[in-house]
């Protein structure tokens, strides 16, 4: 890993983290919901084209790694699960799980079309 590598992460880490806090507005579980979906159509797209080296740190690492919050969710789904919400903590964990595969799946078709 060079320098080179190491400020892309900390430029793509910055933005990814700051466009995670501006999702904050719809909510704990609705905001987890919307950055971990599009963090996975992010990586799906880089993935289709091929990016590679600085942007592909940059955008995969950097953005997508900030932007996308598994301990967010871990942290929501205990607040659920401590409130007897199982239901709830269910259909949480089922729709990152589901949307953000579909969401790899749509930005690696989107990527292939793209070449």
């Amino acid at each position: 890993m060079t320098a080179i590598d190491l400020l892309a992460i900390a430029l793509g880490g910055a933005l990814g983290g700051l466009a995670r806090w501006a999702l904050s507005f719809l909510g704990p579980i609705r905001g987890t919901l919307a950055a971990n979906t599009l963090a996975c159509g992010l990586l799906g797209l880089c993935m289709a084209i091929g990016i590679e080296g600085f942007w592909g740190v940059f955008l995969i690492t950097g953005v997508a790694g900030a932007f996308s919050t598994w301990s967010t969710l871990a942290k929501e789904l205990g607040g659920l699960i401590q409130a007897a919400q199982t239901t709830s903590a269910a259909v949480t964990i089922m729709l990152n799980l589901f949307l953000g595969a579909l969401a790899f799946w749509a930005g690696g078709a989107f990527g292939a079309w793209l070449l």
